[in-house]
């Protein structure tokens, strides 16, 4: 039952963000030619962005307007962020990036009350449970936080040629 209750939640998550996609587009209107086939990669992404932000929240110690914002948070940096890069990389693109930031930043806000209420109606703490990464000595985090630092940038630029 829980992992049904977790699906339901992914995917009235992820159609949730189409919508607030759609009313932020309504919002700062963005002149973009669509490639073929963008909608269902949209909707893809959205179920994928909102299966781990949900298995994320689900597991988190916060709840309420705490835990809301923080994955808003998650997803307006995550969001920002890929913009930014691609306003840096893309400069020959004719693309309005401000406007598609804007939109990007609405999109997400709009989000945060979809972030709680899932997860709001536990009233109380959320129940005890193993935190391995508390678990470990500080070097073992310290060289694997530094493995992916470098790992990271190498692996993107092997996967863009």
């Amino acid at each position: 039952m829980k992992a049904f209750r977790t699906l339901v939640k992914v995917v009235v998550a992820g159609l949730a963000l189409l919508i607030f996609q759609a009313i932020a587009a309504a919002i700062v209107p963005v002149k973009v030619t669509m490639q073929p086939h963008t909608l269902p990669w949209v909707v893809v992404s959205n179920l994928a962005t909102a299966a781990v932000l949900v298995l994320l929240a689900s597991r988190s110690d916060w709840r309420g307007w705490r835990l809301g914002l923080a994955v808003s948070v998650i997803r307006v940096t995550r969001g920002v962020t890929n913009m930014m890069e691609g306003a840096i990389f893309l400069t020959n693109t004719g693309i309005d990036w401000p406007r598609i930031i804007t939109n990007t930043v609405i999109t997400y806000e709009l989000a945060v009350p979809l972030w709680i209420l899932p997860f709001a109606k536990h009233g109380g703490p959320a129940p005890e449970s193993y935190h391995p990464v508390d678990s470990r000595p500080i070097g073992e985090k310290l060289w694997k936080f530094a493995v992916c630092d470098v790992s990271y940038p190498i692996l993107y630029f092997v996967a863009g040629r």
